[in-house]
């Protein structure tokens, strides 16, 4: 008796095994791709696209090899495995997209808020980005008396202090006594208002620090008002935070 076997050429052939081995391939890559920050983000979807299509096409080239003596069942299968690979790589980038805009979301969201800071006679408002910090922990609290001290991610802070005044004196004498004590170099001073009232401005670099000096008289006593960061950088980086808590400042009457 003799076999008669079927040329490979005249089996019927998986088309959607192939189609789903294929696009199961071609969904991993772009969804891979999809993780490039830029225009190439967009291929994310595609990927995700080939995958599900893959996935199809892999369930209907199973259905053929069911009824085919199993041929293309092996490409079936790879190509529904890929399919839901590149569909999952997509999911897990939109996952990480979303918490990395809920992120973003709520750092603004924290910096847009405006908080009101109560003091022993004063107020102020400050921006949700600053933190207020325990006064004995920052240099520069240790002659004088730091009402409130207000840091922004380490690289400024912010330290109000008030000083009875020992004798009379007016706001030049004071800030002429200042800067001998200081024996700082402005490079701006500027004569501003701090709750209506006369105030003078200095900046100044102090060592590998770059500061900015508010004072001004009220009710007897010497206020200060002082921005230290870091660099001169990180002072413009902040300076309309600070201008925003001298514009809100009051003292009680």
């Amino acid at each position: 008796m003799t076999d008669i076997s079927v040329p490979d050429s005249d089996k019927p052939q998986n088309a959607q095994a192939k189609n789903g081995l294929i696009l199961g391939i071609v969904g991993v890559l772009l969804a891979l791709l999809g993780y490039i920050p830029g225009w190439l983000s967009f291929l994310g979807v595609v990927g995700a696209i080939a995958g599900l299509l893959a996935l199809i096409a892999g369930i209907r080239g199973l259905r053929f090899a069911s009824r085919q003596e199993g041929i293309g069942r092996n490409k079936a299968l790879s190509g529904i495995i890929l399919g839901v690979l590149g569909i999952l790589i997509f999911g897990i980038y939109m996952a990480l997209s979303v918490l990395w805009g809920m992120s973003v979301a709520e750092e603004v969201m924290s910096k847009a808020s405006v908080q009101t800071f109560q003091g022993d006679g004063f107020t102020f408002e400050y921006s949700g980005q600053w933190q207020v910090a325990d006064p004995s922990g920052i240099s520069g609290c240790e002659n004088s008396q730091c009402l409130a001290v207000l840091v922004i991610e380490k690289t400024s802070n912010v330290i109000v202090g008030r000083n009875p005044l020992g004798k009379e004196a007016t706001l030049d004498e004071v800030g002429q006594q200042l800067l001998l004590e200081t024996q700082a170099e402005p490079v701006s001073t500027d004569n501003i208002q701090v709750d209506g009232l006369p105030a003078i401005e200095y900046i100044w670099p102090k060592g590998e620090y770059y500061q900015d000096v508010v004072i001004f008289l009220s009710n007897g006593d010497l206020y200060t008002i002082v921005m230290t960061s870091s660099s001169e950088e990180a002072h413009r980086a902040s300076k309309d935070e600070f201008d925003k808590i001298l514009a809100s400042f009051h003292v009680q009457k």
